[in-house]
Order: structure tokens, then sequence, then C-alpha cells
């Protein structure tokens, strides 16, 4: 009998203690997460180094991959990763004609770290014309200090539409 009532006391202790957890409001980490990956194009579109590497986990295993049609590159680590942020000042120059959106994020918060994919979508006003450059984005993030930071970020081009055949088809 002292068993069982030693059993007993036990699992009411542990499940008054979880329910006493705080509750995540996964719908406000969504928004800070929208928020982050926003706030790091915005630093990159102004040339603002020093608000683009706030947006990141400053340790080793910090990860960009970026791939083109023609070649791909992975920066890992921040002794790496930090510096090639150096070359975004120059961007700050041509803030003016650059422009983005993030689409269709699909999110998951799991506890400290999440995932995000979205399509990025970047315009180039340069005299008349405009160039537009399209890529799937892919960030893994970690919560640190009450703040989600990228850890991880990849962006993929969209391929290009298919040509329309237009040649006729024997019937």
């Amino acid at each position: 009998m002292k068993v069982t009532g030693v059993l007993f006391c036990v699992c009411v202790i542990f499940m008054g203690g979880s329910s006493c957890q705080k509750k995540v409001d996964i719908q406000k980490e969504k928004e800070a997460i929208m928020a982050v990956i926003n706030a790091e194009s915005e630093t990159a579109r102004i040339g603002d180094v020093e608000g683009l590497k706030a947006c990141y986990v400053p340790d080793e295993y910090n990860t960009r991959f970026m791939i083109s049609k023609e070649e791909y590159q992975i920066i890992t680590g921040w002794d790496k990763l930090g510096p090639f942020f150096d070359q975004f000042q120059a961007n700050a120059e041509v803030a003016s004609t650059m422009s983005f959106v993030k689409e269709n994020p699909v999110i998951k918060v799991m506890g400290s770290t999440a995932w995000v994919i979205c399509e990025n979508k970047w315009t180039v006003k340069q005299d008349t014309s405009e160039f537009k450059v399209e890529s799937i984005q892919i960030t893994f993030l970690e919560k640190a200090d009450g703040a989600w930071k990228f850890s991880f970020a990849a962006w993929i081009p969209k391929p290009e539409p298919p040509e329309p055949d237009t040649s006729e088809q024997p019937q």
C-alpha cells in the first residue's frame, strides 16, 4: 500500500508540474520568425552588415548554402561567414533600386528550433529595365536569449517555366 501511495504522489506531482509549464504561442513564434527572416533580407538589401550579422548565430556550425545553375557555394563557420557578409556593404549604394518579398511560408516550430521554407522574390530596377531573381529559401533557426536567429540558410533558384510547345501536333 505504501508503494502505491508513493507512486500516486509522484504521478500527481509530475502531472501537476507539467501543467505549470508555459504554453508556447506558435502563431506568435511564427510571426517572430518571419520578422527575423525579413530583417535578414532588409539588412542585406541596405548594406547594414552589423544588422545582418545580428540575425545569425555566431558559431562554428552556422552554414550558408547558395546555388545557381552553374555552381554552388557552402560557407560554414562564423570565422568564414562573418567576413562574407562584409560584401553586402556595397548594397547600400543600390538599395533604393532593390526590393524583396517572402511568400507562401511553411514554418515548423519545435521548442527552441524552427525551420522555414518560403518563396524568395527579389526585384532590381536599373534605368528602364527590371531584373528579377526568384528562389526557394530554406532556413533553420535557433532561439537564443529570446530571439530567433539563423543557424542555416539556403537559396535554391526556382526553375524557369517551360516554354509552351507551339508546334502543331499530328492528329
